[in-house]
C-alpha cells in the first residue's frame, strides 16, 4: 500500500508541476499582453497629442481665415463708399450739366458737338 501511496503522490506532483509549468506560461502570455497594451497606449497617447497639434493648427488658421475675412468685409465696405461717393459725384456733375444747359452755356453746346 505504501507503494500504491508513493506512486499516487508522485503523480500528483507531477500534476502540481504540470499545473506549475502551465502557470508561468499563463503569465508570461499575461506579461506579453500587457507590454502590448502598454505599446498601445503609448501610441494612442501620441496619436492624441497630434491630434491636439492639428486641431491648434487648424484653430490658428481659422482665426487667420476670420481675420482675413473681416479685412474683406472692411475693403468691401470702402469700396461701396468710394462707389457711393463716385454716385454723388456723378448726380452734381450731372446737375451741373443741367445748369449750364439751361443757362445755354457755351460749355454746353461744346460737349454737345463732341
Amino acid at each position: 500500500m505504501l507503494a500504491w501511496d508513493l506512486s499516487v503522490l508522485a503523480w500528483d506532483l507531477s500534476v502540481l508541476a504540470w499545473d506549475l509549468s502551465v502557470l508561468a506560461w499563463d503569465l508570461s502570455v499575461l506579461a506579453w499582453d500587457l507590454s502590448v497594451l502598454a505599446w498601445d497606449l503609448s501610441v494612442l497617447v501620441w496619436d492624441l497629442s497630434v491630434l491636439a497639434w492639428d486641431l491648434s493648427v487648424l484653430a490658428w488658421d481659422l482665426s487667420v481665415l476670420a481675420w482675413d475675412l473681416s479685412v474683406l468685409a472692411w475693403d468691401l465696405s470702402v469700396l461701396a463708399w468710394d462707389l457711393s461717393v463716385l454716385a454723388w459725384d456723378l448726380s452734381v456733375l450731372a446737375w451741373d450739366l443741367s445748369v449750364l444747359k439751361a443757362l445755354g452755356s457755351p460749355i454746353w453746346h461744346q460737349a454737345e458737338c463732341s
